[in-house]
């Protein structure tokens, strides 16, 4: 047997007939107010009375102690069991608080009933009241498994022609349906998380998401797309991020009008999309867009608290620069070979070397690891500076060596690498770090601008 729960804020603000009621169906007639309408509804709809509470005030100008009075009376002979809450005629967020708490507990009971409905009828009382319970409801939805069980009824009153409201016969029940109301809720959260970069969220709150309606599960087909490609983009793995971001946009453009995005949003995907195909991005080739997107990754680390991996990003972008710089010279950091310099070439590495590992503490300096097959920061520093690369000179200006040592030793004692140092907002090290990020963000702007709008996370849904 079903066991329906009735939940209605009781204004002041109308008259509650207390002729007590017999039979709810066949004295229809009597039912003149919209709290036993929508008792009147239920009883119609599974044939129970419900277990009923009602939230009045009290006071002066908002008292509302007299219709529960009345409405107690009404349906005296049907022993409909009435719970009574006081609430604010008129304070929002004292009944935010209220409402909400009392909802969170009154459903973690009833969900332990076998086969229960929960009717929620916001019409009467003050409008802060009505919003209130609104508001309580919905905060509360995800205590429920299956959205069906909760409707909202909104009942609307009908005037004669002489201004008087009239009975049953006039008022008109305005089912607000709960889960349409939960998927624009889901949907919004998927934009909101997209919009903090926490494109994994997304992926996994509707990862299993099932609904009755054929559009809405289109829409969540391609968030699911969407987010996972921009997650594989956030992880470097941009060769499947381009399929799940093409299957995004084939699914979007199907149901365009359905989605509400900003065409600003749906451009930066597509501008992804032709740039990385045209440009044949791929891990065995070093470019420029590597060396921003890395950069782009440290700002969303840095943007989420994470200190250490923003840190180690922050190096990486270097690092991965003056390695694409020295490509220009056609010299590959990774298998280096310094044969292609003369001996006089040798000897100004060998010098501009020296002259850095001099800035560090207590380094000692073997000249024979500078011709090794892997080079490192100091190494590449030294070979740009000897074949006094302009790009180089230009990018020292503004990011010292000092200051470039700086951050490889702080990564260096870090925990992901060599030693156990943790990072924090409020550790030195992240101090003097945010200010070479800083500089770092607007060499990389000013020089490369396509690269830096391509690979920015910063949407606007």
């Amino acid at each position: 047997m079903n066991k329906v729960f009735y939940f209605a804020t009781l204004g002041m603000n109308f008259s509650i007939e207390n002729t007590p009621l017999i039979d709810i169906e066949k004295e229809k007639s009597k039912i003149t107010d919209p709290i036993s309408y929508g008792i009147y509804e239920i009883f119609k709809r599974w044939n129970v009375l419900p277990h009923t509470t009602l939230f009045y005030t009290t006071g002066k100008g908002g008292g509302s102690e007299e219709n529960l009075r009345k409405f107690k009376t009404k349906f005296s002979n049907l022993n409909l069991y009435v719970d009574a809450v006081e609430i604010y005629p008129f304070d929002i967020d004292k009944n935010n608080v209220k409402l909400s708490n009392y909802l969170s507990e009154k459903f973690k009971e009833i969900t332990k009933e076998d086969n229960f409905y929960i009717v929620i009828n916001p019409t009467t009382g003050t409008n802060p009241m009505t919003i209130s319970l609104f508001s309580a409801t919905i905060d509360n939805i995800d205590k429920l498994d299956e959205m069906f069980r909760i409707k909202i009824y909104y009942i609307k009153e009908f005037k004669d022609i002489k201004g008087e409201k009239g009975n049953s016969e006039s008022m008109d029940l305005v089912e607000i349906k709960v889960n349409e109301i939960n998927n624009r809720i889901l949907l919004r959260q998927c934009k909101r998380l997209i919009e903090e970069s926490k494109f994994g969220h997304v992926y996994t709150i509707i990862e299993n998401y099932k609904s009755n309606d054929p559009l809405l599960n289109s829409i969540l087909d391609a968030m699911k797309h969407l987010s996972k490609g921009l997650h594989y983009w956030d992880q470097f793995n941009h060769k499947q991020s381009l399929l799940e971001l093409q299957s995004f946009l084939d699914i979007y453009y199907k149901l365009k009008e359905n989605y509400h995005l900003k065409e600003e949003f749906i451009q930066n995907i597509k501008n992804k999309i032709q740039y990385v195909r045209y440009n044949n991005i791929s891990p065995e080739k070093l470019t420029i867009f590597h060396v921003v997107d890395i950069f782009n990754n440290h700002l969303r680390r840095d943007a989420d608290g994470d200190n250490l991996g923003a840190t180690i990003r922050l190096y990486r972008t270097i690092e991965t620069y003056l390695e694409y710089l020295l490509l220009k010279h056609d010299f590959d950091a990774q298998m280096a070979d310094f044969s292609i310099f003369t001996a006089e070439q040798k000897e100004a590495i060998k010098k501009k070397y020296e002259s850095i590992c001099s800035l560090i503490e207590k380094v000692k300096i073997n000249p024979e690891n500078l011709f090794q097959k892997r080079i490192y920061l100091k190494e590449m520093i030294a070979i740009l500076s000897a074949l006094d690369d302009k790009t180089t000179v230009e990018f020292l200006k503004l990011i010292s060596i000092r200051d470039i040592l700086f951050i490889n030793n702080i990564r260096n004692q870090s925990y992901l690498t060599h030693n156990l140092m943790s990072i924090i907002p409020e550790h030195d090290s992240w101090k003097k770090i945010k200010p070479i990020s800083k500089k770092l963000e607007e060499y990389l702007k000013t020089n490369y601008p396509k690269e830096f709008d391509l690979c920015t996370m910063q949407f606007s849904l």
